[in-house]
């Protein structure tokens, strides 16, 4: 039987506060990321409710959908790391705003990208990220 050296522990034990420590950096660095593409998904989210306020009474406005195009790419992107699929659902809405009229009813649907299965998802992830 091999004893162990009283040093040898104490090496130990600052390995494993090391360990929790880089744990509880990647923690803070997730939480982090968490809040920042929750910070984008709502922006894009309200931006993109604004819009359908007019967009519902038959005024359109190009540039404002570009705009809106583009918050949902910084959704995505924010996203990536934190939620794969619901980073692919801005993705596609990204891709909806940049040309609205190339998408039906039937693809909305099928690309669960509605805007009510969005905000009902991004609820979900902050229950999940409250966990």
């Amino acid at each position: 039987m091999s004893t162990i050296a009283f040093s040898d522990l104490l090496g130990l034990k600052d390995v494993v506060f090391k360990i929790i420590e880089l744990f509880k950096e990647r923690k803070n660095r997730l939480d982090e990321q968490h809040k920042t593409a929750l910070d984008k998904l709502y922006i894009a989210l309200n931006e993109t409710k604004f819009y359908l306020a007019d967009f519902y009474k038959g005024k359109r406005d190009r540039d404002q959908e570009k705009a809106i195009s583009s918050f949902w790419r910084e959704a995505s992107l924010s996203l990536r790391n934190v939620d794969v699929e619901l980073a692919d659902k801005c993705f596609l809405k990204m891709d909806y705003w940049s040309d609205p009229d190339d998408w039906t009813q039937k693809e909305i649907r099928k690309a669960k990208i509605d805007i009510d299965q969005v905000l009902d998802e991004t609820r979900f992830l902050i229950k999940e990220c409250k966990k």
